[in-house]
């Protein structure tokens, strides 16, 4: 990234988090570095495809830190969980940062997840980590480690949209919780 660009998506990540990605436009970043409109579109094909490239930066950095949190986790059950409630504290704050609200989330819902989906690969491969580690070590025993590991990224994916909304954070931690519980110690009764 040379100088210039660096100054535009810098601007581009102040603006998007204060004025949000409705408001932001690529006038507006244009304005603020002294560049012209033409500039940008030689870094960046669109507004979306500016946001996306700060976005992919931002998640970048904050699955960095949840992986920090995932080898700090004493257990490989806290490890599923922390990567599970860490994940979706990563996109309540990707979210928020852009000026997100839960009014503009269905709006801009197939652009945020047109970002997530380009990232699910990278989840399912760190979950499945984490699941091989644990058969590894007698915790866990799974046929399937990538089955599973896909079975409950995409079972966060259904919790997500709710998480957004803003619908209560107790009852989605709860939610959460319950299934992670059945995830790990299963429904059938041991005799």
């Amino acid at each position: 990234m040379d100088a210039k660009q660096k100054k535009i998506f810098d601007c581009a990540v102040k603006l998007f988090a204060q004025d949000g990605l409705k408001k932001t436009t690529i006038e507006t970043i244009a304005k603020s570095v002294k560049v012209a409109k033409a500039t940008i579109y030689i870094y960046y094909k669109d507004k979306e495809d500016l946001f996306r490239a700060v976005s992919d930066s931002i998640i970048n950095t904050l699955r960095a830190g949840i992986i920090e949190k995932i080898e700090a986790a004493p257990s490989m059950e806290m490890k599923i969980r922390t990567y599970a409630f860490e994940r979706m504290y990563l996109i309540e704050e990707l979210w928020k940062g852009f000026g997100g609200y839960a009014n503009e989330y269905s709006e801009y819902r197939g652009i945020f997840e047109k970002l997530m989906e380009k990232h699910i690969g990278e989840e399912i491969i760190t979950m499945e980590g984490i699941i091989k580690l644990g058969i590894k070590q007698g915790v866990f025993t799974v046929k399937n480690s990538r089955a599973v590991a896909a079975m409950i990224i995409f079972g966060l994916k259904g919790i997500e949209q709710q998480w957004m909304q803003e619908i209560d954070k107790k009852e989605m931690v709860n939610n959460l919780t319950v299934m992670f519980d059945t995830l790990l110690f299963g429904m059938l009764t041991r005799k």
